[in-house]
């Protein structure tokens, strides 16, 4: 898990631990300083946390199931990628 991904989760976390997953339960939430800011903002503008109403917020858990699954595409081409180069040398190197 990336740097961004656990910043991305503990973001989240407090709000899901609380149930907080649609306005009518949305809770209370400090809004986050330094590192973590970066990740609330992120999440913010993707709308996988939402303002219900002011300092009151909540998680879409389908944005946030759809952010990990364009993450997981992104990163199957990477590692497609990662092992069509390994194949390739192999092939360089065979004798």
């Amino acid at each position: 898990m990336s740097v961004r991904e656990r910043a991305r989760f503990e973001t989240a976390q407090p709000l899901l631990a609380r149930h907080a997953i649609s306005p009518a339960e949305a809770e209370p939430f400090a809004i986050p300083q330094g590192s973590d800011r970066a990740a609330f903002d992120y999440m913010r503008d993707h709308a996988i946390i939402r303002e219900a109403k002011p300092g009151h917020y909540y998680v879409d858990v389908a944005a946030f199931d759809a952010d990990i699954a364009a993450l997981r595409r992104r990163r199957s081409w990477l590692w497609l990628g990662v092992a069509l180069t390994i194949a390739l040398v192999a092939l360089a190197f065979y004798r």
